[in-house]
């Protein structure tokens, strides 16, 4: 997020996949994040905050992701988590869903 009194200038915005890049490579992880990682990440991260609550979305990928640390494949983890998110059906999750 760009503070207010800084704007963000053409040279200074990354990308989604630079700014990836640039926090594995500054918290000095091993782990290379793909474009379909992503995208199952972001997706279950809209998913838990549509489906459960906003602040569910940084949880549940945080989680997820201690998960992965311990050996479990992100696919697998990402889908037990949204299996739980539907099954609870949170305030989050609308009648037409």
């Amino acid at each position: 997020m760009a503070r207010k009194d800084m704007p963000m200038t053409e040279e200074a915005r990354v990308t989604l996949s630079e700014w990836v890049q640039t926090l594995t490579d500054r918290l000095d992880t091993d782990f290379a994040m793909d474009e379909e990682s992503m995208h199952i990440i972001l997706d279950l991260a809209r998913d838990a905050a549509h489906g459960i609550a906003r602040p569910a979305a940084p949880l549940t990928t945080f989680i997820i992701g201690l998960a992965v640390g311990q050996g479990a494949s992100l696919g697998a983890a990402a889908a037990q988590a949204t299996e739980l998110i539907q099954a609870t059906g949170g305030p989050g999750e609308s009648e037409s869903d």
